[in-house]
C-alpha cells in the first residue's frame, strides 16, 4: 500500500488517467493479498496435521508393544490402547482400518525387519565380526521385548504367526527368497571366510543362526539363576553367553577315535577290579 499513498500525493492528483492508474494499482495489491498471504498459513495447517496424524499413528503402535511386552500377543487390547491415548475407537481404526490385525502385522515386521540388519558388514576380521553380530542380536532382543514375543509367537506355530506368514510367506520363505535372504548371505559369507580361515568348521547359516536365536530368545525369557539384577550387566552377561556357545558350536568336531560301546564296559570293569 505505500506505492499508493505515493502515488496519491497531491502533485500526482492533477495528472492525466490518475484514476485509473489508482484503480489498477488498488486492484493489483488486492490481487496480490489475496494470491499470497492466505496460502502460507493454509499450508501450515495441513502440515501441523500430517505431523499429528503420523505422530499419533505411531503412539498406537508404541503402545501396542508396550502392551504385547507385558501380556503377550493375545493380551493385545484395542480398548485399551484407546483409553490410554485418550483417543476414541474411530481414530484409532482411521489410523488402523484393519484393526488388530493390522496392528500385529506392523509390529511383527518390525521385528523381522530387525533381524535382516543383523550381522552387517563391518570390514573387520571375520571372528570380530561375527562377536560383533552377536552382541547386537542379543542387545536387540533384549531391548524390544514386544518383538521377542512376537517371534516366540510365530516359531510356536506350524504355518507360523498369520499376520507374519501374509507379509513375508510360510516358515524358510523368508530365509531363502524373502526379508532375511541378505542377512543370511552375509552370515554365510563369514561363516565361510571363518572356516577359510581355520577359525571353525563349515557351517549352514541358517542352522547356526537358528541355533543362536532359539538360544538367545529362551534365555531371556527365562533367565539363568544367578543373573545380574542390572538390566545392563543382565544383557551384557547373556551376550557373553551367546558367543561363548557360538564359538564352541563352531569349533571342529575331533576326529580322534571314540571309544565303543564294548570298550567302555570293560575298562569300567578293569578300574573295578584293581
Amino acid at each position: 500500500m505505500d506505492g499508493i499513498a505515493a502515488y496519491c500525493k497531491p502533485e500526482n492528483r492533477g495528472t492525466p488517467g490518475f484514476v485509473d492508474g489508482l484503480n489498477n494499482k488498488i486492484c493489483r495489491a488486492i490481487m496480490f493479498g489475496m494470491r499470497v498471504r492466505p496460502k502460507q498459513p493454509s499450508r501450515i495447517r495441513r502440515s501441523k496435521r500430517r505431523d499429528t496424524f503420523r505422530s499419533t499413528a505411531q503412539l498406537i503402535l508404541e503402545e501396542a508393544a508396550n502392551m504385547i511386552a507385558e501380556h503377550g500377543v493375545d493380551g493385545l487390547r484395542l480398548g485399551v490402547i484407546s483409553e490410554r491415548l485418550g483417543v476414541t475407537g474411530a481414530a484409532l481404526y482411521e489410523h488402523y482400518p484393519g484393526g488388530r490385525r493390522q496392528i500385529i502385522e506392523r509390529v511383527a515386521m518390525a521385528a523381522v525387519e530387525g533381524l535382516a540388519s543383523a550381522f552387517p558388514d563391518s570390514g573387520s576380521e571375520p571372528r570380530e565380526q561375527l562377536i560383533d553380530g552377536i552382541r547386537g542380536l542379543v542387545h536387540y532382543l533384549s531391548e524390544n521385548p514386544a518383538y521377542l514375543r512376537v517371534l516366540l509367537r510365530d516359531f510356536s506355530m506350524p504355518k507360523g504367526l498369520p499376520e507374519l506368514t501374509r507379509r513375508i510367506g510360510p516358515p524358510g520363505e523368508a530365509e531363502k527368497t524373502g526379508l532375511l535372504r541378505p542377512m543370511h548371505e552375509r552370515l554365510d559369507r563369514l561363516l565361510r571366510f571363518m572356516h577359510n580361515g581355520a577359525d571353525g568348521r563349515r557351517m549352514n547359516s541358517q542352522l547356526f543362526f537358528n541355533t543362536l536365536l532359539g538360544a538367545a530368545c529362551f534365555n531371556i525369557v527365562h533367565p539363568p539363576f544367578g543373573q545380574p539384577s542390572s538390566t545392563r550387566k543382565r544383557i551384557a552377561s547373556l551376550e557373553e553367553a551367546m558367543i561363548e556357545l557360538a564359538l564352541a558350536y563352531l569349533e571342529p568336531i575331533s576326529r580322534a577315535k571314540t571309544p565303543s560301546r564294548t570298550e567302555t564296559p570293560r575298562r569300567h570293569l578293569a578300574s573295578r577290579a584293581t
